[in-house]
């Protein structure tokens, strides 16, 4: 539920009120899934805060919440749009040490690199 509001905080460009949200699941002991890290991840990247969506990837990892393919699609998407070369090809290491496998989405935002 959260998850959903958060998203549409994003996408009407409220990125305050969808962190006040996600602070909020903390006050009242929700926990965060793949799900909420990813939408969070997403959020930060389309408003230009890619230093903000790489923390959150890396609290992810470290609250021991796997990322899924959507998850690191978010975050080469990002990279991508942002010019950042070294980055996408550091998350796809990643996602293949973490033995996630990349679909047609990764690759496709791989040749945009």
């Amino acid at each position: 539920m959260y998850s959903v509001i958060i998203d549409s905080l994003y996408k009407d460009k409220l990125v305050i009120d969808a962190f006040h949200l996600y602070s909020e699941m903390d006050v009242k002991n929700i926990l965060h899934n793949v799900v909420t890290h990813t939408t969070l991840i997403y959020g930060f990247c389309i408003a230009g805060k890619l230093k903000q969506a790489v923390s959150f990837f890396t609290e992810m990892v470290l609250k021991n919440i796997n990322p899924d393919v959507y998850a690191f699609n978010e975050l080469i998407n990002g990279l991508c749009k942002e010019r950042y070369m070294k980055g996408p090809k550091h998350v796809l290491a990643v996602m293949i040490r973490q033995s996630v496998e990349p679909d047609v989405v990764t690759y496709n935002l791989w040749l945009k690199t």
